[in-house]
């Protein structure tokens, strides 16, 4: 009789920890779920395509504000051409990262093409800063 409520107690133990087990294994996947699913949102606005980008006035004057700006400072002639494609992220104000077309003024017949990050603070407004130019030649 003993024997057996040994037997009884162990398979009761066995079968507790089996669900502790199974509960604690759900409960990892549970954890790190949420813990993907925090580091996700965390994540600022993701970039969005802008439509037809050289049809939109506002998207070409900060296409021609980065040529512009990367002539200040790199001391080109870069003339702007065209809006290639466009994207926006939603930052503290607007983040704009524009592939456009342009040439040297020595030589119209050539274009390249440059990457742009624009941040702009204010649509409505002129603040504007040139955060990266490059060229994807």
């Amino acid at each position: 009789m003993l024997n057996y409520l040994l037997i009884e107690i162990l398979s009761e133990r066995n079968q507790i920890e089996m669900a502790l087990r199974f509960q604690s294994f759900h409960l990892a996947i549970l954890v790190i779920s949420l813990i993907s699913l925090e580091f996700i949102w965390a994540i600022p606005g993701g970039w969005e395509p802008i439509k037809d980008p050289s049809k939109r006035q506002e998207v070409v004057d900060i296409g021609k504000f980065a040529i512009e700006e990367h002539n200040k400072k790199a001391k080109t002639e870069l003339k702007f051409q065209d809006v290639i494609k466009g994207e926006f992220q939603v930052v503290e104000g607007f983040n704009y990262r524009l592939i456009i077309s342009a040439s040297s003024t020595s030589n119209l017949d050539i274009a390249h093409k440059y990457q742009a990050i624009v941040w702009v603070n204010d649509p409505l407004s002129k603040d504007r800063t040139l955060v990266s130019f490059k060229n994807l030649n």
